[in-house]
């Protein structure tokens, strides 16, 4: 796989019949009003005496959440990338489009574009993009500078100095550093930055300016000496991928053959990659076969102590085993990411992991406190143009796979508890939170505790467990509940979105109207919006899952281990069906909510606890677990081998129908 060039990308102008599904017409007007008031907003501009539009703006603060730290002015040698998001054309097409080949009850069900037939649909008219680049590339001549410049058709990224970047957007950077990764510095703007307003009337958003990346938590521990208190559960147990296989039903160590099959990663560029050395001891402690991760896509660099990055390549190599794997290393947040992994070539892969989140309303701005998107567009704007990016991921037949984050529903701006009865007790973390990713909240061992009160085991495991299971008392008893902070360190995420970008849409309509009726506990109806996206779809393990680091086994969690381990089952199951001469799952939240209802035995699921805590303390509010669908562990989790059966039959029955309907 590589990255489109730089330079032009060639258009192909392809004509597509779109077939509107049941599905489709019931959300064609939400799509048609959104898609308006983005074309007006987008027109709407404010053009100041100078001619300039003020594009993006930021006050003179440090970092409100005091996550990042101000040094000074930049450095104007210093590289930096922004992407300039264009105005999209037939959006309500493509959403149409994106519920037929998404929807298994559709004659369209499946049959998916190809990249430039949904470019040829929606990216602005060619004269547009060659008129900002020509803009562009004029500017740099003149400066002397020397750009790259990436034409996505629909975007236009550029990677220049900040000087030259300073120019452009008539607009001072400085540097901040990072709280816990002070080797991490990256450039922002303090005050306004501008584009010219013939140039502004064609742009939605403009990134890379003043959003800051929000680094994940990443849960490691270690046992801890004897004069701890003793912890009340009943034992303590470590999660493998030989629990991963045993838990879901799947043939220890059953490997994708397919050579169409892949996997993708996300990653940030500022906690760089992994080390591939930590890839064969891993194999020969938890007794798998080699795995890798073939293809190191953006600017991956070889890491130590990234626990976070070594978690997610680690479990979804294990568990979706020789899948064609990569890693994309991305300069940027869910939009930059959503956009690289569109344009990877030949074609983007089949399913895209996310270990990532944060609060729908930070997304751009805090509340009350202007940082990060502030005064150049919003957080619904920012979530609806990167919603737009994975639905044209879903089109293509990609999946995105998202974590639903590990501070319960109270989130991370109500992680100590103390809004409770405030305004904001519950927050919803994207991009879990949005109706184009399967989200996916994190399990437990029934009984077992977390891993900080008790010692390593100096005993062998009896049976055929991996050779770690001598060290550590790897799990034997496969009955799940919710990850909660008495028993993982961490709670769940789960919850409903706050925004009506992120609307409920019509394939988990029924089950939320079944939860809310359920007569489990519910917080006050002021804190959550039933009518809006209810997260996560599905879960999976995230206590005491145990990696390698650095050369060493630790222990890890969270739903940054959850959101791996479904991906790769994804994966396998993509390689089924491409085996069989079907075609990927594509976006498949449409599939898993008609799968659920129809095969009870396709997921466990899981009917105890809630997600009232945090990783730090439990609070008044948050969900409560259910029969069917909850927003603690959305269906539960998969039974791969009752998945694949279920597709078989659903394959038989539509050739039967076709064969019926031909005459055969």
């Amino acid at each position: 796989m590589s990255l489109e060039g730089v330079g032009n990308s060639r258009i192909d102008r392809h004509s597509g019949y779109l077939v509107l599904s049941e599905m489709a017409r019931l959300v064609i007007a939400y799509f048609a009003a959104v898609a308006v008031c983005l074309a007006v907003a987008a027109h709407a501009i404010r053009v100041g005496d100078n001619g300039l539009v003020v594009v993006q703006n930021r006050a003179f603060n440090s970092h409100p959440l005091k996550e990042w730290k101000l040094r000074g002015p930049s450095d104007t040698t210093a590289r930096i990338s922004v992407t300039l998001a264009l105005n999209h054309r037939n959006i309500g097409r493509l959403m149409d489009k994106l519920w037929a080949v998404s929807d298994p009850r559709n004659e369209d069900y499946a049959n998916y574009w190809s990249t430039e037939q949904v470019m040829a649909l929606i990216a602005p008219a060619p004269e547009v993009t060659k008129k900002i680049t020509t803009w562009l590339m004029e500017r740099a001549d003149v400066n002397g500078e020397t750009i790259e410049l990436v034409d996505y058709q629909d975007a236009i990224r550029i990677t220049c100095s900040v000087g030259f970047a300073e120019d452009l957007f008539n607009t001072h950077f400085y540097e901040f550093s990072h709280k816990f990764h002070q080797r991490i510095v990256i450039n922002r703007i303090q005050g306004p930055a501008h584009l010219p307003a013939e140039i502004a009337r064609h742009v939605q958003i403009v990134t890379g300016l003043a959003e800051f990346p929000h680094f994940k938590k990443t849960k490691q521990w270690a046992p801890v000496p004897k004069d701890q208190p003793a912890q009340t559960f009943p034992f303590t147990t470590y999660n493998t991928p030989h629990t991963v296989h045993s838990l879901y039903n799947i043939t220890q160590n059953l490997q994708a053959t397919n050579k169409k099959t892949s996997q993708n990663i996300y990653g940030f560029q500022e906690y760089g990659g992994f080390l591939t050395s930590d890839f064969a001891v891993f194999a020969e402690k938890m007794a798998i076969p080699k795995q890798n991760v073939a293809n190191h896509l953006g600017n991956f660099t070889e890491s130590v102590g990234v626990g976070e990055s070594d978690l997610d390549a680690q479990y979804i190599t294990s568990t979706g085993q020789g899948a064609n794997s990569s890693f994309s290393a991305i300069d940027g947040w869910m939009y930059e990411f959503a956009v690289f992994v569109f344009n990877i070539q030949p074609t983007p892969p089949l399913v895209n992991s996310i270990s990532y989140g944060w609060p729908e309303s930070a997304q751009c701005d805090v509340p009350g406190i202007p940082t990060n998107c502030y005064g150049g567009f919003n957080n619904g704007q920012y979530m609806n143009r990167t919603n737009n990016e994975y639905a044209k991921l879903g089109v293509v037949g990609s999946t995105v796979v998202a974590c639903s984050q590990d501070e319960g529903a109270p989130g991370a701006f109500n992680d100590d508890c103390t809004m409770d009865d405030k305004q904001y007790p519950l927050t919803p973390e994207f991009p879990g939170s949005s109706p184009f990713v399967l989200a996916v909240g994190a399990t437990s061992i029934k009984g077992s505790g977390n891993g900080i009160f008790v010692e390593e085991s100096t005993s062998a495991v009896a049976g055929d467990t991996p050779p770690v299971c001598k060290t550590y008392n790897c799990t034997s008893v496969y009955e799940e509940v919710p990850a909660m902070m008495a028993n993982a360190i961490f709670t769940t995420g789960g919850g409903f979105s706050n925004y009506s970008a992120n609307a409920a849409q019509p394939y988990q309509l029924s089950a939320i109207k079944n939860y809310l009726k359920s007569g489990v506990n519910l917080p006050p109806t002021k804190y959550f919006s039933s009518a809006n996206r209810g997260y996560p779809d599905v879960a999976a393990i995230g206590q005491n899952v145990l990696i390698v680091e650095s050369g060493a086994v630790t222990v890890t969690g969270g739903t940054s281990a959850s959101t791996p381990i479904i991906a790769g089952i994804l994966t396998l199951i993509n390689d089924h069906l491409l085996n069989n001469g079907q075609k990927s799952l594509g976006f498949v939240n449409p599939l898993i909510y008609k799968m659920a209802v129809d095969c009870p035995t396709c997921f466990n699921d899981i009917t105890t606890g809630n997600n009232k805590c945090t990783e730090e303390a439990c609070c008044k509010y948050g969900f409560m677990a259910a029969k069917g669908w909850d927003p603690v562990c959305g269906w539960g989790s998969p039974n791969f081998g009752a998945i694949v059966d279920y597709l078989d039959n659903q394959q038989a029955q539509r050739q039967a129908k076709r064969a019926l309907l031909s005459g055969q």
